[in-house]
């Protein structure tokens, strides 16, 4: 950081023992006062373990951690004099390096609840947190065993997290890893996340934005979310790119949900790999992509998501991709394209519960109600809806069950362009496309593969403006089925190979 000058100030020296036994948090918080009041510069963790409570981060000071140097959370409710392991307020220029670690000692705050953990009477509320600062850089640290959020920044501007490592106990209650909260100018790469609760979660917990986030090369695993947007929507998220990860062992890969009444828009995720499976919990409980707009509770505005793009996304899963707006706000222009599933398994859709993100006050009438609809991806209420070179991929040994490949209800303005998908079952009951109420619809390019029993089929007595047009259908059973209560010349079909 420009103007700060390279004076190393050493928590030994201002009396830190590193034995795990001793308070260190006096000591620790002399060398960052010195530090501050000398005009900035580095406070150095010799190799050690350094036992602390609350220590408060000032305007230009890094803290260095040496290679061997662990920071251990205190598990004294006393030695916090804020709810938080290190807090940065109203600060500038302030860092945390090094190849070191912190430890959050979280097991020590909660008490255990069958298979996983919930908060004992204290516990910190994030082990980092940066409220309202300019200019952060967190490097090349490891985080291990957080009691709650790892690592929180709030109403701050210009972040950088690089090369940080964050190691949580997969059964650990509200351990998130990185939540960007209200914040602006975020840069989140080269990371490694486990995490007991979502591992990158942009939040607005107030009516104050979250704008432009972008999330690169990193690899996450947790039994909840790994990419999250929301649940608190608040203020607007925005302007917020997610690329080049790889997610595995979640039971949910990437997350929108928008219940507070903000804006959701201009959201882009590319070149992602998502391996879904079973949280701890809910066994057969998985969502690739799940996306949802509702009202948290009967007084709660009613928020958008608009304008969010997915390409080159591989997925491989036994779980189903969700997308559901409400009647009265449906989402507004999603576009999909180049994107794989590779069905490994069914999931049971009676045990599935709608995944609810966070503390939901009621059952929004006018919310989704299609997680169980029998399809690989699921669209409803939606208007702008573009499916290109979307694939689906049959790779399990399991029996199959009725699935199509694509279901839509009341969603508008859609293009279905080079889809290569059929029905779960050979020949089945479903179509492998199943569009019902859906409007100014073209279906194009698109290929039927062996075994394909009704390829596309439209039902619903709103349906209108639906072409069919240059697709190849000659393996399918039958090409395209409309439905007696559709308007008669609501669909047409032209130039098409067909059976």
């Amino acid at each position: 950081m420009d103007g700060v000058r390279v004076v190393a100030y050493s928590v030994r020296v201002h009396g830190a023992t590193g034995d795990r036994q001793t308070d260190d948090t006096q000591a620790i918080q002399q060398a960052i006062d010195a530090c501050h009041a000398a005009g900035g510069g580095t406070v150095v963790f010799p190799t050690g373990d350094y036992l602390t409570g609350t220590i408060r981060l000032k305007d230009r000071v890094v803290l260095w951690l040496d290679a061997g140097a662990t920071i251990w959370a205190s598990v004294e409710p006393l030695a916090y004099s804020t709810p938080y392991l290190i807090h940065a307020l109203d600060a500038r220029d302030v860092s945390i390096v090094g190849p070191g670690r912190i430890d959050g000692q979280g097991e020590k705050f909660w008490v255990r609840n069958g298979e996983r953990w919930r908060p004992g009477p204290f516990r910190p509320e994030s082990l980092v947190y940066f409220e309202r600062c300019q200019n952060i850089v967190v490097r090349d640290v490891t985080i291990t065993n957080s009691p709650s959020w790892t690592l929180h920044t709030f109403r701050c501007d210009n972040v950088v997290i690089s090369g940080v490592t964050i190691l949580n106990d997969i059964a650990g209650p509200n351990t998130d890893g990185i939540d960007p909260n209200c914040s602006t100018n975020v840069r989140i790469s080269d990371c490694h996340i486990v995490a007991g609760d979502d591992c990158i979660v942009v939040k607005a917990t107030e009516d104050y934005p979250c704008e432009n986030v972008t999330v690169t090369n990193c690899t996450l695993e947790t039994t909840c979310a790994a990419l999250k947007l929301g649940t608190e929507s608040h203020g607007d998220i925005r302007h917020c790119t997610f690329s080049n990860c790889t997610i595995r062992n979640t039971s949910a890969g990437i997350t929108l949900y928008q219940k507070d009444g903000g804006t959701m828009e201009d959201v882009l995720f590319s070149n992602i790999t998502i391996e879904t499976k079973g949280d701890v919990i809910y066994k057969h409980r998985e969502w690739p992509i799940f996306i949802d707009l509702e009202r948290r509770g009967p007084d709660s505005k009613v928020g958008v998501i608009r304008d969010v793009s997915f390409s080159g996304i591989t997925i491989t899963t036994q779980g189903r991709c969700v997308v559901q707006g409400m009647a009265t706000q449906p989402i507004e222009r999603l576009t999909m394209e180049n994107v794989t599933v590779k069905v490994v398994g069914f999931g049971d859709l009676e045990e599935l519960p709608k995944p609810r993100g966070g503390t939901i006050l009621w059952e929004d009438p006018e919310g989704g109600t299609h997680v169980a609809a029998p399809a690989h991806f699921v669209f409803a209420n939606v208007r702008g809806l573009r499916l290109r070179d979307v694939q689906v991929a049959l790779e399990t040994d399991d029996p199959p069950q009725e699935r199509s490949a694509v279901f839509g209800d009341s969603i508008h303005e859609v293009m279905i362009d080079g889809l290569r998908a059929r029905q779960a079952v050979p020949e089945g009951s479903l179509p492998a496309v199943d569009l019902r109420d859906c409007s100014e619809v073209l279906v194009a390019g698109c290929k039927a593969p062996s075994e394909t029993g009704t390829f596309l089929r439209f039902t619903g007595e709103t349906t209108q403006t639906a072409t069919v047009l240059g697709n190849d259908l000659l393996n399918a059973a039958v090409a395209v089925d409309v439905a007696a209560d559709v308007p008669k010349e609501a669909v047409y079909v032209a130039a098409n190979r067909l059976p």
